[in-house]
């Protein structure tokens, strides 16, 4: 037997571990020989089993490109990844309560002109939803519901409003009939918008107000920023001024409201700017306010966007407002994706709970916790948010798909862990996943360099620094 210093929960922790008396190939591993005070010792990162562990050195060696240890139960390659992999999932599927979301997008055209919109790159028309078609997409899902209450009259259906801009002046009506649709088959509603026109809507959202489960909000920092990065087609708007109304009545009336803030460099530094102003407008003394953080993506650039931050950075940065202690029970992060493990196990993942997320698969896509699609004007189907719009990734016409058809798509299915040579034998492979579909196609092997470059960056500024400072008191 052998000891080994391992990080749970933030907490640095000595525990014994069984040796074995020959050496055995390992799962690829990142390893960094520490130095100093823990000369002797060295960090070794398991991504496909989750561990962050200091071990002595001569636990583990390197030798013609492969890594061999003496910890056999720990990190060798006999170990049954994939049998551990199915009883997690099984474990998940137990704990999180299975949801289906059907999110239907009326119209592509949106009131603003956000600067980093990914549907503005997409090649779709602007028409809102026919009667006719709305109609077969109502059929369709009621038809879904029927078949999943089949099965289990309880299980949790919420229909939601996505876009372009769900809530405008022209899809009134498609709105109020999605409404309608929703108490029928006795479904939740949700609604992602800019809340430009909340105010527009009010009677609407008061007679189904006990059906509206949440309201997502984007603002993107105070005022000036937020109206350069989500600027209103008409330039005579104060979006900011519009939608800060709008949520504030709203809160008043015990809706409950998410505002979502989606960081670059453009706003990074004014992410406490926009904490005060929630807080002296009092929002956070609402119990039907929450906020999340998100990132800016570029998933199909094929370059570097200069503008974009990485995980690190936008943590980072929190962490530096916040300390690591006194994060906001109202405030949660939605943006950490290779990292998101390594930051649960240094307790620095601050709420962020990526509802569905499966072991070793990259988002909540391949979940077989979160079911559904997106349908749009034109009766297409996806699964991925990013890919609304983006007919090549179409799961296909509504009339041919069911809630769990993603499953059997090869984009959605599958795990890139387990099916992929490169993923199999990468020391993140186990984080990554293999990555978003969508960078992987834009960027190829490039992808793959930055989100290695991302790990790295992740354990030099934050794993490498409270291992030196805790791991002697252990």
């Amino acid at each position: 037997m052998g000891n080994i210093c391992t990080i749970i929960n933030g907490k640095f922790s000595w525990i014994e571990v069984k040796k074995s008396s020959k050496w055995i190939k390992t799962y690829p591993l990142y390893i960094n020989r520490l130095v100093g005070n823990l000369s002797g010792f060295t960090l070794v990162i398991c991504s496909a089993r989750d561990l962050i562990d200091i071990i002595p050195n001569e636990y583990i060696k390197e030798d013609g490109g492969e890594i061999y240890t003496v910890l056999e139960d720990r990190y060798s390659e006999n170990f049954n990844l994939l049998e551990q992999t199915n009883k997690q999932k099984e474990m998940l599927l137990l704990k999180e309560k299975e949801i289906t979301v059907f999110s239907i997008c009326p119209t592509y055209s949106c009131n603003m002109a956000c600067k980093y919109c990914f549907e503005s790159g997409y090649n779709t028309k602007k028409d809102i939803i026919s009667d006719y078609n709305l109609s077969r997409v109502f059929n369709s899902i009621e038809n879904d519901i029927g078949l999943l209450r089949r099965d289990n009259k309880s299980h949790n259906i919420r229909i939601e409003l996505f876009g372009g801009e769900p809530l405008q002046s022209s899809t009134f009506s498609v709105v109020e009939k999605v409404f309608y649709f929703a108490r029928k088959m006795g479904c939740d509603i949700s609604i992602v918008t800019n809340g430009f026109a909340l105010k527009e809507y009010l009677k609407l959202f008061l007679l189904f107000k006990s059906s509206i489960a949440e309201i997502t909000v984007t603002l993107d920092g105070p005022e000036n920023i937020h109206n350069d990065m989500r600027q209103s087609k008409n330039r005579k708007d104060n979006p900011f001024k519009v939608i800060s109304d709008n949520v504030d009545l709203f809160l008043k009336l015990d809706f409950p409201i998410n505002i979502a803030t989606n960081m670059n460099k453009s706003n990074i530094e004014y992410l406490d700017v926009l904490f005060q102003y929630y807080n002296d407008m009092g929002w956070v003394n609402y119990n039907n306010f929450s906020s999340v953080i998100g990132r800016v993506y570029n998933r199909m650039s094929k370059g570097d966007d200069k503008s974009l931050l990485d995980e690190v950075d936008i943590l980072t940065h929190i962490i530096g407002i916040f300390g690591e202690s006194d994060f906001p029970k109202w405030l949660r992060l939605g943006f950490l994706k290779t990292i998101e493990h390594l930051s649960k196990k240094m307790n620095l993942s601050f709420g962020q709970n990526e509802y569905g997320r499966f072991p070793l698969e990259y988002c909540w896509s391949s979940s077989e916790i979160i079911s559904g699609y997106y349908v749009d004007p034109k009766l297409n189907t996806y699964r991925c948010t990013c890919t609304v719009g983006l007919e090549r990734y179409s799961l296909g016409n509504i009339r041919d798909v069911n809630s769990k058809s993603y499953r059997y798509a090869n984009e959605w299915s599958g795990n890139k862990l387990f099916n992929d040579y490169k993923c199999r034998n990468c020391n993140i492979g186990g984080y990554c996943c293999g990555g978003c579909v969508l960078e992987r196609e834009a960027k190829g092997e490039k992808f793959c360099d930055n989100e290695r470059n991302i790990f790295k960056k992740f354990v030099k500024t934050i794993v490498l620094p409270r291992v030196y400072e805790n791991v002697r008191l252990c």
